[in-house]
């Protein structure tokens, strides 16, 4: 692995994804839920892992939505249950205590239109 931080920071983000999973009434593991997804902000410190809710509007004269979250997804409780940082242990080279990172979580909440 090039960037052992940066894995790290990925696997950190995967398990806030699963995390949400576990603690709301939505299947965030379903192929439909690709207006949920993580992303990596390389920082001074590292890196911070982004959740970003994302709503598409499609910019058609009804005003209809590509993707979005389903209607039982509340963005409110989604922060609830987001932790503010994820620590991880990345078993690398059959280390025997691994390799340890710490990353902060933050939720977005985006709105795209696409004419």
């Amino acid at each position: 692995m090039d960037d052992i931080e940066k894995e790290c920071a990925s696997a950190a983000a995967d398990a806030a994804i699963d995390h949400l999973d576990d603690s709301l009434d939505v299947d965030l593991s379903d192929p439909d839920s690709y207006w949920i997804s993580s992303v990596l902000r390389q920082t001074a410190d590292g890196y911070r892992i982004e959740i970003h809710i994302i709503a598409a509007n499609s910019g058609g004269d009804d005003g209809s939505y590509l993707y979005c979250p389903p209607e039982q997804f509340e963005f409110e409780s989604a922060i609830e249950a987001l932790p503010s940082r994820v620590n991880v242990t990345l078993n690398v080279n059959d280390e025997e205590n691994g390799y340890e990172c710490s990353h902060e979580v933050w939720a977005i909440q985006e709105e795209r239109h696409y004419d």
